[in-house]
Order: C-alpha cells, then sequence, then structure tokens
C-alpha cells in the first residue's frame, strides 16, 4: 500500500485523512494483516507499508 508523503503539494480541501505508521499499524491490526515493513520513496515522495495477511 502506497500513500502521498503529507506536504504542500497534496493538500486540497476534499482530503480528510493522511497516513503515517501509526495509522498504518492500526489499519493493519483491525484487518487482520501484518506489516513486513515501511519504505519511504524521497523522489515520489510516498510511503510504502508492505502487508501480509494473517
Amino acid at each position: 500500500m502506497q500513500v502521498p508523503v503529507l506536504t504542500e503539494e497534496h493538500v486540497y480541501p476534499g482530503h480528510y485523512y493522511f497516513y503515517n505508521e501509526l495509522v498504518f499499524k492500526r489499519l493493519a491490526e483491525q484487518n487482520g494483516l501484518s506489516i513486513l515493513n515501511f519504505y519511504y520513496d524521497h523522489a515520489m515522495n510516498a510511503m510504502t507499508a508492505v502487508l501480509r495477511k494473517n
């Protein structure tokens, strides 16, 4: 799963949610997933979470 990192270029009036590692951990727990790793792609300004179904 990949989402943009919060920066001015990604802030729009219609955006209500912003994700970080803690949010991904909570979402994974609630949906029976494990987080294998987080990656930050500075060139794409994105955060990627590698998930596995339990």
